[in-house]
């Protein structure tokens, strides 16, 4: 695993990641289990350092994944289990494609089988995002040291970060359940 190099974190530019979309699919009806993508335009080209500092400070990265799309608001220093001023660049570690998706079959596998509604949809969607040809930057983050008061709510908490130079996108993968 590459560690990015933190120093740089700062020379993110605001305004350099404008939101596309969000999309999510559940495993099986009544699952509280769920696989997460938000989408990003790059509006210049940026090195991974710069993308993840852009993303970092995004609004939409501000989610606490504890409400749906139509419910999200801006959660000042919460995304996901974690405070978001205890993050940064540095808390992203490179990994390759097939570590990622498999890392999210194993998820989608420990509690609802190969066999649940959802489990295809879920692979698909991995295979779509977490192709051979991107960059792929996974959050490595102690809970015990960045999590905040009720980020317990949140089960296993995985996140990837994609970066599709080809296409100038960035997408935000999250896997976890509540």
């Amino acid at each position: 695993m590459r560690f990015l190099d933190a120093k740089r974190e700062a020379n993110g530019t605001p305004g350099s990641l404008d939101f596309v979309e969000r999309s999510t699919v559940h495993l099986g009806s009544g699952s509280y289990r769920w696989l997460d993508v938000k989408r990003f335009a790059m509006t210049r080209p940026l090195s991974d350092v710069d993308a993840l500092s852009a993303l970092l400070k995004h609004q939409r990265y501000q989610d606490h994944y504890a409400t749906d799309e139509a419910h999200w608001i801006p959660t000042g220093d919460l995304h996901g289990p974690y405070r978001l001023s205890l993050l940064g660049v540095g808390s992203f570690v490179q990994v390759k494609p097939a570590t990622a998706r498999q890392t999210l079959r194993d998820w989608a596998k420990e509690y609802d089988g190969e066999h649940a509604e959802g489990f295809a949809d879920v692979l698909q969607t991995s295979a779509a995002v977490l192709n051979d040809e991107m960059t792929i930057l996974y959050l490595l983050a102690d809970r015990d040291v960045t999590g905040h008061d009720w980020g317990w709510v949140l089960g296993d908490f995985y996140e990837f970060v994609v970066i599709n130079r080809g296409s100038d996108q960035l997408s935000l993968v999250v896997a976890s359940d509540d």
